[in-house]
């Protein structure tokens, strides 16, 4: 069901009731409103969006929904409908153009002085249970490399040094019935003192373990695949 957002709706100051009526949702209620905008931060990827540059659009996809599809009246005037999926979404009527962009995460394999990196087991979807590397996604105005050190002492309760890039990866994270599309960022950097780490935010234990004794199949995501790769070539 969409519900048509008010003529009298403002973009810089908006009220609540006004906000909701933008998102195409069966109900919200005005607690949850912004944690429905908020970048993803839990739950399972899936439905994978195969982009089509010739139409500059994404397939929709069920249930989850892409971004794109969110959208069916202009945020700023209220006119609409219009048919959701073009990249960016711009209204005829008032000139309003909004690009649909992807969420970025950046994350570290960190190691201590005897070449050991630090994994943690996920505590909770997607992957939960399987092994990762301390990270999460960058907030506005931060850096990635910002981000990764505040993600790292939030998960593990470490400051890491010596940053250095090693690539980045594409995947979907599906959050509350939206399939976000995020590049990873992945690093490599060392930890300062390796002997306080602590299973924290999300974090259901960690182990200290050299790169060979990994198999990649136990790795939770893509991109800690591809680090792990570049790492060990």
């Amino acid at each position: 069901m969409v519900r048509r957002v008010a003529s009298n709706f403002d973009p810089v100051n908006p009220n609540f009731d006004n906000l909701a009526k933008i998102l195409p949702v069966h109900s919200l209620d005005k607690a949850n409103v912004f944690e429905t905008l908020l970048p993803a931060r839990q739950n399972g990827f899936r439905n994978r969006l195969k982009y089509n540059n010739t139409q500059n659009r994404f397939p929709q996809t069920e249930p989850a929904m892409h971004p794109l599809y969110l959208f069916r009246h202009c945020p700023r005037c209220g006119a609409g409908p219009f048919e959701p999926g073009a990249n960016p979404l711009v209204c005829a009527a008032c000139g309003f153009a909004f690009f649909f962009n992807p969420t970025v995460s950046a994350a570290a394999f960190v190691f201590d002085d005897r070449d050991r990196a630090l994994f943690i087991r996920r505590a909770k979807e997607p992957a939960k249970g399987k092994l990762a590397i301390p990270g999460g996604f960058i907030d506005i105005g931060e850096t990635a490399e910002f981000a990764l050190m505040r993600e790292v002492r939030e998960e593990v309760g470490l400051d890491v040094v010596g940053l250095s890039y090693l690539g980045s990866c594409t995947n979907d994270y599906f959050y509350r019935g939206v399939t976000y599309p995020v590049v990873d960022l992945v690093f490599r950097a060392t930890a300062l003192n390796p002997d306080t780490a602590e299973a924290l935010d999300g974090v259901a234990g960690f182990e200290w373990r050299r790169l060979l004794d990994i198999d990649p199949a136990e790795l939770a995501f893509p991109s800690l695949k591809m680090g792990w790769r570049k790492l060990t070539e």
